[in-house]
Order: structure tokens, then sequence, then C-alpha cells
């Protein structure tokens, strides 16, 4: 079969760069003959400067391949496959795929990109083009970390975080057009915190007692009003056809970073949440959350199991959905023990320092 031939070439085949990338408790081996490739990568998501797990890292190879040397006759066999979804959310955000499955390995096409995947175990080849080549990668790893954190007892939760000079976090859970973004970057804007994640955090309770935030790294979609509520953040940004505050302006993980000349960290100790409430003409008010109240938000914002935006489409999570509800369900009563929870509301306008103070005070 000439699927065996595309095998037998990948084992042969010599990369110019490599490189071993760390995340906690996982390494990623980046294979590629372009090394702009993996310069492209960290745009998306950021990883240990170091390696600083005690354990065994948890490792998985990538090769990225021209897909022009990906057979003609693979591909035909590979369109005959089972169609999936790689990605869902509404409709016009859906990413449709097929797969097949031979001799224990699995073939993928994703049209959207023209991109072909061959998993075999922890060793997965990735042949693309130059059509969104930094996406199909960073796609790849971002699902590999998300669904074996989740075998780790880790949970998801949408959610932006900030970390303190001391690796204290602060969560934002929030709907869309609540303020999260918009208050997140009150704070980067502050100096007083590094910037975690805005989108999507993994909580883990830790060997030492204590809630811990990972970022599971992801583009930051920033609003023309929050632009207009942290002018200096983003001066230099010619803004054109934007007539309404919700209209957004899409940056990498690390383009957004460098636009708020921010530091930045991969994970902290949480201490605090914070539900922001963004309101027109709304004066700033902090006010504390009672218990019902803290876990009813806080449990909408966790990420269900059968989560349909993002299901397993490379079929490697190992967590039963009765496992998982365990997991939400023991990370809950920690919340509901150790961390209080504040509603921050406000209006169309920059937070002072003095205000945010109140965060870290109420917060310890």
């Amino acid at each position: 079969m000439i699927l065996d031939d595309v095998d037998k070439s990948n084992q042969k085949r010599k990369y110019k760069f490599v490189k071993h990338l760390y995340k906690d408790n996982f390494e990623f081996i980046i294979q590629a003959n372009d090394e702009e490739i993996i310069e492209e990568l960290e745009q998306f998501i950021s990883f240990d400067k170091m390696p600083r797990f005690n354990g065994e890292y948890d490792t998985t190879t990538i090769s990225f391949i021209d897909k022009s040397n990906f057979p003609e006759d693979a591909k035909h066999k590979i369109s005959q496959g089972e169609r999936i979804v790689i990605h869902g959310g509404t409709p016009e955000q859906h990413v449709w795929g097929t797969k097949v499955s031979i001799d224990n390995k699995k073939y993928y096409n994703i049209p959207k990109n023209d991109e072909y995947i061959i998993q075999d175990g922890n060793q997965y080849y990735l042949y693309g083009g130059n059509q969104g080549k930094e996406e199909n990668l960073y796609r790849i790893v971002r699902e590999i970390y998300y669904r074996k954190s989740l075998a780790l007892g880790r949970v998801a939760i949408h959610s932006a975080a900030v970390s303190d000079e001391k690796g204290r976090c602060i969560l934002i859970p929030g709907e869309k057009a609540t303020g999260k973004t918009t208050f997140l970057c009150n704070l980067l804007a502050s100096k007083r915190y590094k910037f975690l994640d805005n989108d999507r955090i993994l909580l883990e309770l830790d060997n030492q007692g204590g809630l811990k935030a990972h970022s599971m790294s992801s583009t930051v979609n920033v609003g023309f009003g929050t632009m207009r509520i942290v002018p200096d953040k983003f001066r230099d940004i010619k803004i054109s056809g934007y007539e309404k505050t919700t209209d957004k302006k899409r940056y990498t993980r690390k383009g957004f970073i460098n636009q708020m000349s921010c530091d930045s960290t991969t994970t902290g100790k949480v201490k605090s949440i914070v539900f922001p409430k963004i309101k027109k003409e709304s004066h700033v008010q902090l006010r504390k959350c009672n218990r019902e109240e803290k876990m009813h938000r806080i449990g909408d914002a966790i990420e269900r199991y059968d989560n349909s935006e993002h299901p397993d489409w490379l079929g490697i999570s190992n967590v039963s959905g009765e496992q998982y509800r365990i997991n939400i369900l023991k990370i809950l009563q920690y919340i509901e023990k150790n961390i209080p929870a504040h509603e921050m509301q406000f209006g169309y306008e920059r937070i002072n320092d003095n205000e945010l103070c109140q965060i870290d005070e109420r917060g310890e």
C-alpha cells in the first residue's frame, strides 16, 4: 500500500532544524527544514525558557514536511475516510477534515489549509505549505497539550488570567462582551502584573495544596473600545472601518505581549477571582460575591467534557467523562473553601492604579 511507502520515507528523513520546547510536564521536539516554522509556533504558544520539571517528560515529536512530498495516491486514500470536525463553534467557524486508520496509524487531511497529518503514537508528521503553516502546527501542539493535561487531572476554564511578581494568579472568567479583555488590558497597563492568558486556562490542584493555572495559549482579540480605553498601548494602531466597540483586532500571543509591552508567564498559583462587568457610564465598583454567586459563575465558566467547540479530533484523550466530572468537583470544592471572588464593574474608561490596588487588598 502506498501509505506504507510514506511511512518508510519518514523514517529515513533528516531535518536541518530540530528544537526541544518545554511546557511544564511536556516536551515537544519540532523538526523542520525551515527554521521559520519553529519561530512562528512560538508566536502562538509560550514555552518554558528552560526545562524545570523534575520528573520524566511526556515527549511528542512533530516533523514538518513540505506537502509536495505527499503522494497523490495517498491523498486519494485519505479523502475516502471518515469526515470529522477539527474545530467547532458557530457554523462559520467549523474546520472540517477526513481521517482514516490503517495498521495502528492515523492519517488526516484538513482541506482548509490543504495539509496532511500522519500520527504514529507520539510521532506526528505534518505535510503542509506556506498557507497557514504556523496555525496548523500550533493547532496540533495545543491539542496534544490540552488532551494530555486532562489526563493529569487538569480542568479547562474559559478565563483570562494575570500573575503578580510573586507568581500569584488572578482568574478573570467572563462571557463575551463582559469586559474580560478590557479588564485584562487595564491590569497589564498598570505594570503590576504579567500576562498569563486571555481565553482558556487549565486549572490543577498541585502537591503543595494550592490551585495552579496553566496557560493554554491562544490568539487575543482586542476590541476597538479597549484600544480607546488604553490608548498608550495602542497608539501605533491604524484603525479603519471600526464602527462599534465590539469590532476586534486579532493578535498572536507574542504579538499581544509585544503590543502591551508587558511581561508574561505560563503558570501561576491562583489567589483570587474577578468577574468583570463593563457597562457604559458606570463608575468603578468592586463587590464581593457571596458563595452561591461565586460557585454558579465559576461553574458556568468551566469547560464541559463533551465540548463541541473543541472536539477530541486526534483521539488521544484517555479521560472518561465521569473522571473529568470528578476532577471538576475537586477543583470547585477547593475554590469554594479557599479562593475569594469579586465582581469588578466599570465603564468605558481607564481604571486607575488606586482602584486596581483594591483587587490585591481584597484578594489576599
